[in-house]
């Protein structure tokens, strides 16, 4: 008998390069991803140009180190469903094309966002992502 974990396991593996919004789980559930608040305000996103050439944010950094290691990549936007839609429009580009200020992700990296409620998500958020419910796998 599958389990609700090895679904979620295959569900991850199988749509690497498509954001899955998975209703019901948090991202305590991710503990191996790196984890980008929703709150996180947009100037803290991107990429910004320095007299030394660029400085990438943390969440991005911990990407890359992960990357040159050879593990997995996981990106979690944590607490989407907690900020307004207009806020959630700052994460399209990013669930959209997988990059930031020009920036490619790595094409290995899984965008996860977890909700505990899908209507708090809008509906370009919907569009842009694969949608599980859970707790039909329960």
């Amino acid at each position: 008998m599958t389990t609700t974990k090895q679904k979620l396991e295959a569900i991850i593996t199988q749509n690497v390069g498509s954001p899955l919004l998975l209703e019901g789980l948090q991202a305590s559930n991710f503990p191996t991803a790196v984890i980008v608040p929703a709150t996180t305000p947009s100037s803290e996103l991107g990429i910004v140009p320095t007299a030394d050439g660029y400085q990438y944010p943390k969440w991005l950094m911990s990407i890359l180190v992960k990357a040159k290691a050879g593990k997995r990549l996981l990106l979690c936007i944590d607490g989407l469903e907690q900020i307004t839609f207009d806020e959630q429009a700052k994460f399209i580009g990013l669930l959209e094309h997988y990059s930031l200020n020009g920036y490619h992700l790595p094409a290995d990296t899984q965008i996860i966002l977890p909700v505990t409620e899908l209507s708090k998500v809008s509906p370009r958020i919907q569009s842009l992502s694969l949608i599980y419910r859970v707790g039909a796998y329960a």
